[in-house]
């Protein structure tokens, strides 16, 4: 659905395409999970490790009778597992990870545009850094920005559907106030990011000419 993020995903998910074609009994169980591992990490986020004990244990199963590995045993969390999820989540805190989500939202176009524009401050090289540590951060500035970019009428479909992936999964819901805090003080004034990020980029513009 996107681009690899790195290497290991691009990795990741070439050995699974190619598995899904020529059969999983072809790369054995093992390299087929370590493969999903590399590409989707945060599996274990919303289902917990187990997740890739049972996917293992899946396809070990499919590797003898050619079925189909996700017919057995994995088991994925129903729409009603995830509506009991959600009415567990209090509203105080659904409320703080909407408005962190809103602010990531926000700040998006400026840190796209200075991605781009090569600019570099304090608050763009700490952001950056972060980013380059903690995955989950990550995951959610980049799924923010691609919310910033849709139409008001997909951007509301976009943003409840992230709101909810992270309430609804007790992993991430437990850390998410820590992947965002760690952003500190880079995001306290957004439209000032915002002005910053567009004179540097105008004044880089001036000297080119």
């Amino acid at each position: 659905m996107t681009v690899p993020d790195s290497l290991a995903d691009a990795d990741g998910l070439a050995t699974f395409a190619v598995a899904t074609v020529l059969g999983f009994e072809d790369f054995g169980a093992d390299a087929v999970v370590e493969a999903v591992r590399k590409s989707l990490p945060e599996l274990a986020d919303e289902y917990g490790e187990q997740v890739f004990a049972q996917l293992s244990s899946a396809l070990r199963g499919a590797e003898g009778d050619g079925a189909s590995p996700w017919s057995r045993r994995t088991r994925w969390p129903s729409l009603e597992d995830r509506v009991q999820r959600m009415e567990r989540v209090e509203y105080a805190q659904l409320c703080r990870v909407r408005d962190a989500l809103t602010l990531l939202v926000e700040a998006s176009p400026a840190l796209a545009l200075a991605r781009r524009a090569g600019v570099e401050n304090s608050d763009v090289r700490h952001i950056e850094a972060v980013r380059a540590l903690n995955r989950r951060t990550d995951e959610y500035l980049r799924r923010a920005e691609a919310v910033s970019r849709y139409p008001a009428e997909r951007a509301w479909k976009g943003f409840t559907g992230l709101l909810l992936h992270v309430c609804s999964s007790p992993g991430r819901l437990s850390t998410f106030q820590q992947d965002v805090t760690v952003l500190d003080p880079a995001l306290n004034d957004v439209p000032g990011l915002g002005r910053r990020v567009l004179a540097r980029c105008m004044a880089a513009s001036d000297g080119e000419a």
